[in-house]
């Protein structure tokens, strides 16, 4: 259940993060959708719901915001997943699809009961499957396919950064660069799922782990303690605890002081 409910906070978020532009697109495909499947005249018929008797209209209100939550669920899930190699991503994807279909399937049952009384369990069979047939169809492929030519149109757009070479560095901050000299960054220090470069003049925030950052710079930066990288060339000071770089003052760790000590 607290997968399915964290899917749901997901499909929230993914709406809520659109540009009012395309938030409006979207609502207005919704709407067409709902206005045609209940137009009186064109008798549309879904299971044992016709839109000319009037008996479609509340199935397809709850129906379209159980396919909303699995689309935007889904899209959603593959922006913040990987669906090629992660077993997470496939185990969430069909935990949440079953329980907004079995949902999906308890309330067409219960409202078909109500307007026509006892069903057979051909009948109830015959629900259970048209629901997951149209939402798998409909919704969850349309959400897969759409959030991978998203990431996919995404990574085509994003500027590539110049090769590093000596005396700068670069700092990729989301789909912006941030190019530095080497002797203009003093520390990088570890903040939870975030790190800091501080620079003579200023702090850049990166999402990013320290393991990251280690891989990335020039070997003068040495790791002296578990959350901080230090430029080794502008260290002023240093006792068996603590060097000193500009006006900062940083720990040393116990398993990095003989590191340091080669320098």
């Amino acid at each position: 259940m607290q997968t399915t409910i964290n899917f749901t906070r997901r499909a929230g978020q993914t709406v809520r993060s659109l540009s009012p532009k395309v938030v409006g697109w979207h609502l207005a495909v919704w709407g067409a959708g709902l206005i045609w499947l209940n137009w009186p005249s064109l008798q549309l018929t879904v299971g044992y719901f016709n839109g000319g008797s009037g008996t479609l209209l509340l199935p397809s209100l709850y129906g379209t915001a159980i396919n909303a939550l699995l689309f935007y669920g889904t899209l959603a899930l593959v922006r913040q997943e990987s669906p090629t190699n992660s077993r997470t991503f496939w185990q969430v994807l069909l935990t949440a699809f079953i329980v907004l279909s079995v949902v999906e399937v308890v309330l067409d049952n219960s409202y078909a009961w109500i307007r026509y009384g006892p069903l057979s369990s051909w009948d109830v069979l015959d629900l259970g499957v048209g629901t997951v047939l149209l939402n798998g169809i409909f919704f969850l492929l349309p959400g897969l396919l759409y959030g991978i030519l998203g990431q996919w149109h995404q990574l085509r757009q994003a500027p590539v950064s110049p090769p590093q070479w000596e005396g700068r560095i670069t700092i990729q901050d989301g789909n912006k660069s941030v190019y530095l000299a080497t002797n203009d960054l003093f520390y990088v220090e570890s903040d939870r799922n975030y790190v800091v470069y501080h620079t003579r003049t200023r702090r850049i925030v990166v999402r990013k782990s320290l393991k990251q950052v280690a891989a990335e710079l020039p070997a003068f930066f040495i790791r002296c303690h578990r959350s901080f990288i230090v430029n080794g060339q502008l260290i002023d000071r240093r006792t068996y605890n603590q060097l000193e770089i500009g006006e900062y003052k940083l720990p040393i760790g116990r398993k990095y002081a003989a590191r340091l000590g080669e320098r």
